[in-house]
């Protein structure tokens, strides 16, 4: 759903980690396996993540350790 600088990708699924539908919960699990075989960093949030003070703070734990490592 977004990717921020070149590497990092965060997938949005709102209600739950993956959409009802098998169409799309497939798309979103190869969307998923790509993005880790071609070495990219994978979030995957649901609405509960984003709601959540922890979740803000291990995704800006992983843009200050990717931007250390640039």
């Amino acid at each position: 759903d977004i990717i921020i600088g070149s590497r990092i990708l965060i997938e949005y699924d709102s209600e739950g980690y993956f959409h009802n539908d098998e169409k799309i919960k497939e798309k979103d699990i190869n969307k998923e396996l790509f993005a880790k075989e071609h070495n990219y960093t994978f979030i995957r949030l649901s609405k509960k993540d984003i709601l959540d003070i922890n979740t803000i703070i291990k995704i800006k734990s992983i843009l200050k350790n990717e931007i250390s490592r640039n």
